[in-house]
């Protein structure tokens, strides 16, 4: 760095900290030198005591971190390290349990042994425990208002080749958990907000370690912050927002003219919420100064602060009710991002976010149109994964990809879940007739493939708006795998709930089956419905009438239906489980568009606190208008969309289960809970005044649930006799 050069970036630095305040941490991000020499890293040493002195001389008195790039790595060693190239990456990783061994980690800290001497001898901040792979740390930066992790992790350490534009990038899981064991959530738990630092960007990993960076590394909500020295060409534009999102700090990147020299950027948590600005600064040759990026759009960060906000909220557990029991289910969605499905641009969901009430639900609401059954489709989708959802149809996967200037544009979805204990992560590319544009999508596609047949052996089940049951035999999807038409009515909207047989009399000796139905139906509606087997076949008693299903009331239809349903899949999936023919055994995901279909609103109003005991084992992710059904919710279990709002979801900052229907309907759906016909009314009076139709509205006015018609006529009258005594 020239003298000019040093003190244009110093003069910057000194504006930006009268304008920001104290710089707590320095971050270098790889790429420090450009072979890696000992002169080289003697001179950087020089260049950075002069820059720390100067911060120093402003007040400041920042912790200094690095990871190191490809130009730190000494390439003799790295040629013993992969044996001419006869050793793989596989070769290298020897076991879960053992992740390297004792040759390949001498070989390791030989290739990093100049860097190691340089970060020994340089004022690092302390890491706090021993390494997996040299570069590593984990350390806690006390700020004036916060605490903040700063996570290091070296991403070139599996690099076989001397030519840097040629990847592969690493990753490992045990890489995390050597600096922040023994549990990484647990150590981030610990912190206002942490940052992941690398030099490779999430776009550079192979599809063998990808997977495991978006599920075990960094999944949404554990890290505010990635920031890269290397930028995710292969992501494209580096600043599309993810949870965490991917901040390049150096380098080009996006195709654009320019360089960003370095990043500025602020958090401060104030009661919990995090306030986040980055300042990307480029040199501008002409101007001979630094000058703002103009690549760059402060409102990504803005919606991306929204998402932060949603993904973060409840990884501090949150006290449940007494005796409110907490539930194990083997299979639990976390989150997704998806892009460009039908309407939606954008969108992050958070699906396992910490509520007062038991059990695991989340309730999507807004307007028609606002992509409540699309986030439904695209959440399903995700976890059918390949080649599943190909029997879903091409056409009918091409309108699920959204339409920009008369185009499909590229449709993307990625969800995290876990299993027990194990994180997982899949991703789920719409790009019309030909699926995987390149070979690195197909091998990431196989990787997964192994984590969508597993899931097969979980009871997931989708039911769409119509879930439609009737007598006539739908031949349309019998050539369907059995997953596949368990979703089929989120798709198409005159299909038939797949265990329909269930109801229709196909199963007359399935006894385990009937016997949990009945249950399910016992603690769900009450004595207001009942089911008897007769003769083998269902039957229901609704005010004392014995009726077939088909001839059920539609909102007694459309929830029997789905319920049977469940109780099909679970017993041909855990037969042994089902024959309990208890209702709280139920391990599944459930996904309903507008669960409040049909329901009268006495039974909306208990839908809700009845399915979270009876089913307390079951995830629900469930979509409404309805504000009996909303009241049922915890404020962290509504995703309100809203495409005004920053990140598409409207951000609850208060309970609303003490809230009337009217409240609701006002507050949260922005909808006046008067009669739309009365305020047509009003508005004709304005331009008829006549004594007729003053008092006809004026006794409309005075009705109330205590006040019948002749009683408002009468009070009108007898009002309109005073005034009229006045005149």
């Amino acid at each position: 760095m020239s003298n000019f050069h040093r003190a244009r970036l110093l003069e910057d630095i000194k504006r930006l900290h009268d304008e920001s305040g104290s710089i707590d941490a320095v971050i270098l991000a790889g790429g420090l030198t450009s072979r890696g020499r000992r002169d080289e890293f003697r001179r950087l040493g020089e260049e950075l005591n002069s820059l720390l002195s100067e911060i120093n001389a402003l007040g400041s008195n920042p912790t200094f971190v690095a990871v190191p790039g490809y130009t730190e790595i000494d390439q003799k060693a790295v040629d013993l390290l992969w044996d001419g190239g006869r050793r793989s990456v596989v070769d290298l990783v020897s076991s879960e349990t053992e992740f390297l061994d004792d040759d390949t980690r001498g070989h390791l800290f030989d290739a990093f042994s100049t860097y190691r001497e340089w970060a020994r001898d340089y004022p690092f901040g302390q890491v706090e425990r021993p390494v997996a792979v040299p570069g590593d740390f984990a350390l806690t930066v006390s700020g004036t208002d916060c605490h903040v992790g700063l996570v290091g992790l070296n991403t070139v350490w599996v690099r076989p080749t001397k030519r840097p534009s040629e990847g592969p990038a690493a990753l490992h899981p045990k890489q995390l958990q050597a600096v922040c064991s023994p549990n990484p959530g647990a150590w981030v738990r610990e912190h206002d907000f942490c940052l992941l630092i690398t030099y490779h960007g999430p776009g550079w990993l192979t599809p063998l370690w990808r997977p495991a960076y978006r599920a075990e590394i960094a999944p949404p909500g554990r890290f505010a912050l990635h920031l890269c020295g290397k930028p995710d060409e292969l992501y494209g534009d580096s600043w599309r927002q993810t949870i965490p999102l991917v901040v390049p700090t150096s380098s080009s990147y996006g195709g654009r003219e320019g360089s960003v020299e370095f990043v500025l950027g602020t958090v401060r948590v104030e009661s919990g919420l995090q306030s986040l600005t980055l300042r990307p600064r480029c040199y501008d040759k002409p101007k001979h100064s630094f000058v703002p990026d103009p690549g760059f759009d402060p409102a990504v960060v803005e919606a991306y602060r929204h998402e932060l906000a949603r993904a973060t909220r409840g990884t501090k557990p949150v006290p449940r009710p007494p005796g409110a029991a907490e539930p194990d289910s083997g299979l639990i969605v976390e989150q997704m991002e998806l892009f460009d499905i039908r309407s939606l641009e954008q969108l992050a969901v958070g699906f396992d976010l910490e509520s007062k009430l038991p059990g695991r639900w989340t309730c999507l609401a807004g307007i028609n149109g606002a992509g409540k059954s699309s986030v439904l489709q695209a959440l399903c989708l995700s976890l059918l994964g390949e080649p599943l959802i190909q029997e879903l149809g091409g056409e009918r996967l091409e309108r699920l990809r959204r339409l920009n200037a008369n185009e499909r544009r590229l449709a993307q979805i990625g969800t995290w879940f876990r299993e027990g204990p194990n994180r997982h992560y899949v991703e789920v590319k719409l790009r019309g007739h030909k699926q995987f544009a390149s070979e690195d999508e197909e091998d990431l596609s196989r990787s997964m493939r192994r984590i969508w047949r597993e899931l097969r052996d979980h009871v997931i089940v989708s039911y769409g708006a119509t879930r439609t049951l009737s007598d006539y035999e739908d031949p349309r999807h019998l050539s369907l795998s059995p997953e596949v038409r368990r979703q089929i009515t989120l798709f198409d909207p005159l299909a038939q709930i797949a265990s329909a047989e269930t109801l229709l009399g196909a199963r007359p000796k399935d006894k385990v089956l009937h016997r949990l139905f009945a249950a399910l139906v016992e603690r769900v509606f009450g004595d207001t419905l009942r089911v008897v087997i007769d003769r083998g076949k269902v039957r229901f008693i609704t005010q004392k009438e014995r009726l077939e299903a088909v001839d059920l009331p539609d909102g007694f239809r459309s929830l029997a239906a789905w319920m049977a349903d469940l109780c099909a899949v679970w017993c041909e999936k855990f037969p042994k489980q089902a024959r309990n023919g208890r209702t709280e055994d139920i391990d599944a995901l459930v996904l309903i568009d507008e669960i409040d279909l049909h329901l009268h609103p006495s039974l909306q109003r208990i839908l809700v606190p009845r399915l979270r005991e009876t089913l307390p084992r079951v995830q629900w992710v469930v979509t409404t208008h309805s504000p009996l059904i909303l009241s049922s919710f915890d404020s962290a279990e509504i995703v309100a969309l809203d495409r005004a709002e920053p990140g598409g979801i409207r951000f609850l900052d208060r309970e609303i289960l003490g809230f009337t229907t009217d409240e609701i309907y006002r507050w949260l759906m922005d909808t006046p809970a008067n009669s739309g016909a009365m305020e047509d009314q009003l508005a004709q009076f304005a331009g008829n005044s006549t004594s007729l139709v003053k008092s006809d509205l004026a006794a409309m006015l005075e009705m109330s649930p205590e006040v019948t018609e002749d009683q408002a006529k009468e009070r009108v009258r007898r009002r309109a006799e005073r005034l009229e005594k006045f005149r």
